[in-house]
């Protein structure tokens, strides 16, 4: 796992070349940071529902104030695991860590 990762509640992805305006634009809601990953952002929030609102209600009032998201997503719980573990049959070995079965 990602250090710190457990501690964010929000995923937010960005539309190409687009991630500077959306960490500027989320940071205004909560503390949101830049990942490792191109374009993907991890922040944490008080209440993501009222959140997920807030900027509903911005964009109606400003249209294209979301223009730079492209994913936002709740994050209620996360798990690590190593890529080695999740071999040959990951749904297994990654099953076995979510406590979910494969189907």
């Amino acid at each position: 796992m990602v250090k710190g990762l457990e501690n964010w509640n929000v995923l937010a992805t960005a539309k190409d070349m687009e991630q500077r305006r959306l960490a500027g634009l989320l940071r205004r809601f909560g503390n949101f940071r830049r990942t490792r990953f191109l374009g993907v952002l991890v922040g944490r929030v008080k209440e993501p529902e009222a959140f997920f609102e807030e900027l509903r209600r911005h964009e109606e009032e400003e249209p294209g104030f979301l223009d730079p998201l492209s994913k936002l997503v709740p994050i209620d719980r996360t798990f690590g695991f190593a890529a080695r573990a999740c071999g040959g049959d990951s749904q297994s070995a990654c099953g076995a860590r979510t406590g979910r079965s494969p189907s």
